[in-house]
């Protein structure tokens, strides 16, 4: 039955496959905010029991963290891979066998999570203001 859904879901639109880490589902997901290219904060977000989906609208949880040196510098270099410098950035990351691998970076429609971090919408602005200059 998925191979048809698979099927019919390519004759529709494209797609984007990736492999399932299981670490997703037992650690869960590291959001690392940048404003401008400049760090902000960092949420973990995890799945309820039984579940890989780690979205609070699926009964994820979500709660500030502080993340690795690791993790900051898969961040960095993602964000230096980009070409010139974003208003914002989300970098979803996963850690798998103690590193950090790149889930996703939200550039569009991020959900920047300030609520977990007192500064978080102070540093935005300040970047904001810097680059409509």
């Amino acid at each position: 039955q998925h191979s048809k859904q698979f099927e019919d879901l390519l004759l529709r639109s494209e797609v984007m496959i990736q492999p399932f880490l299981r670490a997703l589902e037992v650690e869960g997901e590291y959001s690392l905010m940048y404003f401008g290219k400049e760090y902000s904060h960092t949420v973990l977000k995890q799945a309820k029991s039984g579940d890989f989906r780690v979205q609070d609208k699926f009964g994820g949880t979500i709660e500030a963290v502080t993340p690795s040196a690791e993790m900051l510098a898969a961040g960095e270099k993602v964000l230096n891979v980009l070409r010139g410098e974003p208003l914002y950035a989300r970098v979803d990351l996963v850690m798998d066998k103690g590193r950090p691998l790149l889930g996703e970076i939200e550039l569009i429609e991020p959900h920047l999570y300030f609520g977990y971090d007192k500064k978080a919408a102070e540093k935005f602005v300040e970047i904001y203001e810097k680059l409509a200059k």
